[in-house]
């Protein structure tokens, strides 16, 4: 896939408030049959068994063993649902999580009586039964209706409901706990829930082909840095791609850039002009465009030649007195060529 050594492939958004969102539409069944987002997927394999990587630093994850994550989530009543919020908006504090858990030990130890590794934000636990499970990550539940989105049976019957069952007695424990009407009190979201997601053991967490052979990856996950101690990628962790892109060591690529998360055209116009000015720089030789619809990947591999001939000719010219203007994305996008790659992610 990366040939050349200077270049980046760039995922694009998943999500943004404007017209071209790239998101699946509501006739895309296909993200039903992910586990994950279509990004994690790419990083952590069909199955998107994010749990065993949370207890690598914890315990000694056996390569086979199935594990599974219980995030600890604010869920919140639409007029007619129950909407799932974003687990990275709570803030949650160390002796929050403690003292939730400790209010609900008898039950949890009632569920999973041994290897239970609680942290901040998440508990993970073996798998056991739950293993079958068809589960989703928070990102693909976040601001929709969760009914479509909770676990669901596969190979043994019932251990959907026995999740829904030990679900709903947490619920009921924290409903009204100090330290639920303390946040309240400060205007922070209640814990008021747990999502179970990421089932899965260390064998599962297979990178798509297209990451295998990239040396460097950018990308805000908080996965990354556990994940790496089972690849051979180096994960950079920047909280603004843009600030790494302008000070990128050469030496680092070819480099992926996840940002699929964005929330505005803005945040994506900043990564798009500073790619280009990659590119017109000569920095980079080519970028990779990666898109996902329908459980399939797309790729379109941009270089100068791209934006020869029409016009945008003269905007990547070296030495040009006037100032650079790059094409916004929205009219880019409209004339980019995609090819759909042979391994699909579902």
């Amino acid at each position: 896939m990366m040939g050349m050594t200077k270049s980046i492939l760039l995922f694009c958004p998943q999500k943004l408030n404007n017209p071209f969102s790239l998101e699946a539409s509501q006739e895309d069944l296909s993200i039903f049959n992910q586990s994950g987002a279509w990004q994690e997927l790419v990083f952590l394999g069909k199955k998107a068994a994010i749990a065993p990587l949370w207890v690598l630093a914890q315990a000694k994850a056996e390569p086979t063993k199935p594990w599974a994550c219980a995030e600890l989530v604010h869920i919140h009543a639409a007029r007619d649902h129950l909407v799932l919020t974003d687990p990275t908006d709570l803030n949650i504090l160390p002796e929050e999580e403690e003292a939730l858990r400790l209010s609900a030990i008898e039950v949890i130890r009632d569920f999973s009586p041994v290897n239970f590794y609680p942290s901040i934000q998440r508990w993970v636990f073996p798998a056991g039964d739950l293993a079958s499970l068809m589960t989703y990550s928070p990102s693909q539940a976040l601001g929709r209706n969760i009914d479509a989105w909770m676990p669901k049976d596969t190979l043994v019957p019932g251990m959907a409901k026995s999740w829904r069952k030990f679900q709903n007695e947490i619920q009921m424990l924290w409903h009204d706990h100090p330290v639920n009407q303390a946040r309240s009190l400060r205007g922070a979201l209640p814990i008021n829930s747990i999502w179970l997601y990421g089932i899965g053991s260390l064998e599962d967490l297979i990178p798509h082909p297209i990451v295998q052979n990239i040396p460097t990856i950018s990308t805000f996950r908080p996965y990354a840095e556990n994940l790496s101690q089972l690849t051979m990628h180096h994960w950079v962790h920047e909280q603004s791609i843009v600030e790494y892109l302008q000070k990128i060591p050469l030496e680092s690529l070819p480099i992926a850039i996840e940002s699929c998360d964005l929330h505005s055209l803005t945040e994506w116009s900043l990564i798009w002009n500073q790619v280009l000015q990659l590119l017109h720089q000569e920095q980079i030789t080519h970028i990779d465009l990666i898109k996902h619809l329908e459980g399939d990947l797309y790729l379109s591999r941009l270089s100068k030649d791209n934006f020869r001939g029409t016009l945008l000719q003269g905007l990547f010219l070296k030495n040009q007195l006037k100032k650079i203007k790059f094409p916004d994305w929205d009219e880019f996008y409209s004339k980019v060529q995609w090819k759909k790659l042979e391994v699909s992610l579902v």
